[in-house]
């Protein structure tokens, strides 16, 4: 997790005036060497979230009590990232990006309130006839965490699909301001997403897909789990975003965040609330000057780019270091398979010694 970048903000602005706390983060799966495929979360309305570990119940979050996500139905998966430009799926992951809601420990969400989440997502690959493209809220009934079971699986699936341009579907989402609205009755959840379509002029069209997720819900008897199924372009190949570990070849779904609401605010509660002092990041207007001679001076571009550069080098030592550990990690387990393996022929030789000398004994007695 690290501060909000303003490159990531800037993506934003014009669709939408950000409230932003002095501590809003943006939150990515997996750094790679090629930002652009870095799928990310970023919370727009002062919502407070938990990051998680890509393993494990992250138990040491939560006080040892385990939110509902711990209890579904996990599959792992293996996210792509780009290592001295060598696509790879080395990342394992089964948790989400980060967890909203007062049961994983974030500020509560209420029912009949909008929240928007800024998200970064892939493609679809041009070459899939499919052309899955997709985002995927899996929903689950609070009542079925009550009998302590683990391994639920989800009662209900929300499709959200992107238009391919080019067909009739997209023309109604371009009119429509390249919004699509989607009321699901069943569980009472109205979803609205707006592509980020217009945000620069001149985007690689094989950059990846930014747009906000708006969710507001009419109950409080649903948690929400929110995927994408996509592919990134890198040179003239396509890649799932994430394969399965049991199926390799087969594309998964990326996991981004999870959210649940809880029941209307109170005039009590809403009494009760502390203010919060934000800051709202909005389009900045520069207005240009001459500039005379060969006389330098620090755009605010440039001041975006310094911190861009300066956050780039942070990054790189830090994957420096966590390939170290890893490097150290990888020689720990191929010395302990190494001693497993001389462990195991050692047994080997004794249960063959132990056969000869039964054979030599049956041939005395004999």
């Amino acid at each position: 997790m690290k501060k909000i970048s303003q490159v990531f903000i800037a993506l934003f602005l014009g669709m939408f005036p950000i409230q932003a706390k002095e501590e809003t983060s943006e939150h990515i799966r997996e750094e790679s060497d090629l930002p652009r495929i870095h799928s990310a979360v970023l919370p727009l309305d002062l919502q407070e979230g938990t990051a998680l570990d890509p393993l494990g119940d992250n138990e040491d979050k939560f006080s040892g009590e385990l939110p509902w996500f711990n209890e579904i139905k996990k599959s792992r998966g293996q996210y792509l990232t780009i290592k001295n430009e060598v696509p790879n799926y080395e990342f394992i992951f089964e948790n989400p990006i980060i967890a909203f809601g007062s049961s994983a420990g974030g500020s509560p969400l209420y029912v009949d309130q909008s929240y928007k989440f800024g998200i970064n997502f892939g493609r679809a690959e041009e070459a899939n006839s499919v052309r899955i493209h997709e985002i995927l809220i899996s929903a689950y009934p609070k009542s079925a965490f009550n009998s302590g079971e683990s391994n639920i699986a989800s009662t209900h699936r929300i499709p959200i699909p992107i238009p391919e341009e080019g067909t009739e579907a997209w023309s109604g989402f371009v009119n429509n301001g390249y919004k699509i609205e989607t009321l699901d009755n069943q569980t009472g959840l109205n979803v609205v997403l707006t592509l980020a379509k217009n945000r620069t002029e001149n985007q690689n069209p094989d950059d990846a897909v930014y747009c906000v997720l708006e969710l507001r819900a009419s109950q409080p008897d649903y948690y929400f789990k929110i995927e994408t199924a996509e592919s990134y372009k890198i040179g003239d190949t396509w890649y799932p975003a994430v394969k399965s570990v049991d199926e390799q070849e087969r594309p998964a779904p990326n996991i981004l965040f999870t959210v649940d609401f809880n029941a209307a605010e109170t005039t009590e509660t809403l009494r009760r609330r502390v203010p919060r002092r934000v800051r709202v990041v909005s389009r900045p207007v520069y207005r240009p000057r001459p500039v005379y001679g060969t006389s330098s001076r620090v755009t605010p571009i440039s001041r975006v780019q310094n911190t861009w550069r300066q956050d780039q080098q942070r990054q790189e030592q830090r994957r420096a270091d966590q390939r170290a550990e890893t490097n150290r990690q990888q020689q720990r387990q191929v010395q302990q398979r190494q001693e497993q393996r001389a462990e195991e022929r050692r047994q080997e030789q004794r249960r063959a010694d132990q056969r000869t000398e039964e054979r030599r004994q049956e041939q005395r007695r004999a």
